[in-house]
């Protein structure tokens, strides 16, 4: 089984998850609740993966042959058709391929050196804690030269999946910069009270 599957990973069957995400590798067996696929770890070294198949849009074998996974479910009106979940897919990947939120990380930055420079045990957490909240629940803004179809701007769903992705990855950069401007102006804080202090 393991030399079949080394045989297939040279036409590389593609797992395109409901996230967004794409794994490679050779399907090896779809039968159960599970999808099992070889791939190649960066050492080179054939691995055994299984994923849950309700996390898995579609298999497409050998780059050719689409077989989607994906099944609506009808009792809740709030689940996509295969057409929706499409777009919802394409406005995840959209958005992890080019959404930058460099003035909202700046902010929080900038958020961060102020509390660290209050130095106190209520304000200094709580400046940079309320940016993050501020910034975080923002509209998000699709940035059109990301976008890969301009006609799905006009469907709901993709809109949905760029959000997700985008307010995810703007809400990290504002914590990793509130907590760095922090750490700086903590830091800013202590140099300049142990210099006043001698």
């Amino acid at each position: 089984m393991v030399l079949i599957g080394a045989l297939r990973l040279q036409a590389q069957d593609s797992i395109l998850f409901i996230i967004g995400r794409m794994d490679y590798g050779a399907i090896v067996d779809t039968s159960g609740a599970e999808v099992k696929y070889n791939y190649k770890d960066k050492k080179g070294r054939l691995q055994l993966a299984e994923i849950e198949k309700e996390r898995i849009f579609s298999i497409i074998y050998n780059g050719v042959q689409e077989v989607v996974l994906y099944q609506q479910d009808t009792t809740t009106s709030d689940d996509f058709s295969e057409q929706e979940m499409r777009y919802f897919i394409m406005g995840e990947q959209d958005a992890d391929r080019g959404y930058k939120s460099p003035i909202a990380t700046t902010g929080a930055v900038a958020a961060g050196v102020g509390g660290g420079l209050m130095a106190s045990l209520i304000f200094t957490p709580l400046i940079p804690a309320a940016y993050a909240v501020i910034a975080g629940s923002r509209w998000i803004k699709v940035k059109r030269k990301t976008v890969t179809r301009q006609d799905a701007l006009k469907e709901p769903a993709y809109l949905l999946g760029y959000e997700r992705v985008a307010r995810g990855r703007r809400v990290q950069n504002v914590l990793k910069g509130a907590g760095a401007g922090l750490v700086i102006g903590l830091s800013a804080y202590l140099i300049f009270f142990y210099e006043k202090t001698k």
